[in-house]
């Protein structure tokens, strides 16, 4: 009899690939058998999410609630030990769960002498200690499964070196080469667990970014990944087909070619079209043994429509930005108030001011025309190739005083005063509207827990997103408050920009885009980042509009919000942890370990686990139609 489909969980972050498998329905049949993660914070909630799956009991339920509802440090110390010393069996299975401590995949060091261009050694090659660690318990779990069910592997490497920003930072640095850098091969790592542990199906994620990533070669990492992940070296019948997810393959012979694709936006996944609200796209691939019989049909996306973020979060408490560099005895509520109500009188000021908006208009104008010049100078470089580059700016920079320039600065200033002092008219209306509130607790929230009795979704919420509702809201404690709902602290500029920010957006909500650009920022808000003139900061003090799905959430949040302002003004501020964690779809009852930055990176990095959920209920009709797993 198979008693359940074990999981081989890689690179696992805090979990959120895994909570979608381990409780895709009641009774799940996916068991995970191992979680591999190396960063301290995630493997401690990892940690503590596999020892929450193992609770049944009442009493065994209640110390993990207390332990997630301490307030503070002292208090959480004292409600782990208690937790521990009546649940330390389970406990203990948890800890085998996760290896007992952070364990990497790779070598470090062998990395690192290559960066630096030395010489590498035997040693380098050969497995470190957590590599040892985790291979010898691949084995265990691969013969512990032999005639017991199906095996699979789940997870993705470290996407740093494959996303669109994550490459434009690493390349400016000197020297950099992709070939020497580890994240671009972790990959390999994936490939060496699949060799140990022979998995019927695996599924393998990571950024859309990852299908233009390019070796100095020019070669396309993502071709070079998916010809490994067949296993051509191995015997043909234990041969992986590579698959997408979500689009119908239009080759007939699998045995020979694998499924083909017309292009790799094939293996594209849009969470939204899933009913996580988020505009949030990965590249997931899924690899099914050649043997075995292909899947029927692509993921059927989601009945339910992915919710707005206020439909999401607008029944969580109202908290308040923190202040930074004041003292603890003035970051409170009284201060924040004080200066909330300073800032108010200060934009407003500044959105009447007359000289305020000739200067953006000016601003505007100038871009514009420097625009103007960029194209004239690529058009006639394109049609004169003869005359040199520096001939044709010099010319074009002449230009911009002649008569003719001067008649279109004229058009565009009377366009651009229009446009701005109607936008700053209607972002000065909304500001007026937005009156102070009584922030709840300690207005900050907590990093730990707060209490709070009211509802967490409204019955709208539920009627609407049923299943992301019992997703997000089911679980086998009820909580008496909310988790990690904590603001961080800002500076008292970057609250008047945040201010800005919100009350531009809500009076601009029928733009798609209703977000200030910041080339429409008054300058008397503009932060002094360089190139910030150009207009090019597009993701810089950006709001997460009420009537819209949020952009992608990332791990930048560790760094700061200012790509993610809460819209409501009143509360001037990011997003909460929880907050993102939501946009995430990690359920209420999701603790995350770790300071509020270590927390934020958490979120960012993982899949979102109602996603996930959707991928393991479509891996097991895969099985059941193979075979490998029967429903009683």
């Amino acid at each position: 009899m198979i008693k359940a489909i074990k999981i081989i969980d890689l690179f696992a972050g805090p979990g959120g690939l895994g909570e979608g498998f381990s409780n895709c329905k009641e009774n799940s049949p996916f068991e995970i058998g191992m979680s591999v993660e190396f960063e301290e914070n995630a493997h401690k909630t990892l940690t503590l999410r596999a020892f929450y799956r193992k609770l049944t009991t009442e009493s065994e339920l209640r110390d993990y609630k207390d332990y997630v509802q301490s307030r503070n440090l002292t208090e959480k110390s004292k409600n782990h030990k208690i937790m521990l010393s009546n649940n330390n069996e389970k406990w203990d299975e948890a800890n085998r769960e996760t290896l007992g401590s952070p364990h990497a995949l790779g070598n470090a060091n062998r990395w690192k002498k290559i960066k630096e261009g030395l010489q590498l050694t035997e040693e380098d090659y050969a497995p470190t200690q957590q590599e040892a660690s985790i291979f010898q318990r691949i084995k265990e779990i691969k013969d512990e499964q032999a005639g017991n069910g199906p095996l699979i592997v789940i997870g993705g490497p470290p996407c740093q070196a494959y996303s669109v920003n994550g490459r434009n930072r690493i390349q400016a640095e000197k020297g950099y080469k992709p070939e020497n850098d580890e994240r671009f091969f972790l990959y390999q790592e994936y490939l060496k667990v699949l060799d140990v542990a022979d998995p019927d199906l695996f599924i393998m994620e990571n950024v859309e970014g990852i299908l233009s990533a390019k070796l100095a070669t020019g070669e396309k990492i993502f071709e070079r990944i998916k010809n490994e992940l067949v296993r051509p070296n191995k015997e043909s019948e234990e041969q992986y087909n590579i698959f997408s997810l979500v689009t119908e393959y239009e080759s007939d012979d699998l045995f020979t070619n694998g499924p083909q694709y017309k292009n790799d936006k094939a293996y594209v996944i849009n969470a939204r079209k899933f009913g996580v609200p988020q505009g949030r796209k990965r590249v997931i691939l899924l690899g099914l043994k050649k043997k075995y019989k292909a899947p029927q049909a692509p993921l059927k996306s989601s009945q339910d429509s992915a919710p707005c973020i206020s439909e999401l979060i607008d029944e969580m408490p109202k908290i308040r930005t923190g202040l930074s560099r004041v003292s603890n005895e003035l970051n409170n509520e009284n201060s924040w108030l004080s200066i909330w109500k300073s800032n108010k009188e200060k934009l407003m000021a500044i959105l009447q001011d007359k000289g305020e908006i000739n200067k953006v208009v000016t601003r505007l104008t100038n871009i514009a025309l420097n625009q103007e010049v960029a194209k004239n100078v690529r058009i006639i470089r394109r049609e004169n190739p003869e005359i040199s580059p520096q001939e044709i700016l010099s010319f074009e920079k002449k230009r911009l005083g002649s008569e003719e320039v001067r008649e279109i600065a004229k058009t565009l200033k009377i366009r651009y005063l229009k446009e701005i002092s109607e936008s700053f008219k209607k972002t000065a209306n909304q500001l007026k509207k937005t009156q102070s509130f009584n922030a709840f607790d300690n207005g900050k929230g907590n990093d730990f827990f707060i209490q709070h009795d009211h509802t967490a979704f409204s019955d709208s919420f539920h009627l609407t997103y049923p299943e992301l509702s019992n997703w997000l809201g089911g679980c086998k404690v009820k909580l008496d408050g909310i988790l990690n709902h904590c603001t961080r602290n800002n500076m008292e500029a970057d609250l008047q920009r945040y201010m800005f920010s919100a009350s531009w957006a809500k009076a601009h909500s029928d733009l798609s885009c209703p977000s200030p650009r910041s080339r429409q920022y008054p300058i008397a808000l503009s932060p002094k980042h360089q190139n910030w003139e150009s207009g090019h900061h597009a993701d810089r003090f950006r709001v997460v509009e009420a009537n819209q799905i949020p952009f992608t959430i990332t791990s930048h949040l560790r760094k700061d919000g200012h790509a993610q302002i809460h819209y409501d003004a009143a509360q001037n501020r990011s997003l909460s942890v929880r907050e993102a964690a939501r946009i995430q779809t990690f359920p209420d009852s999701y603790y995350f370990e770790g300071s509020q930055g270590w927390q934020f990176q958490q979120v960012g990095n993982a899949v979102p686990a109602f996603l996930a959920k959707q991928i393991a209920n479509y891996v097991l009709d895969i099985l059941i139609n193979n075979g490998l797993y029967k429903t009683n």
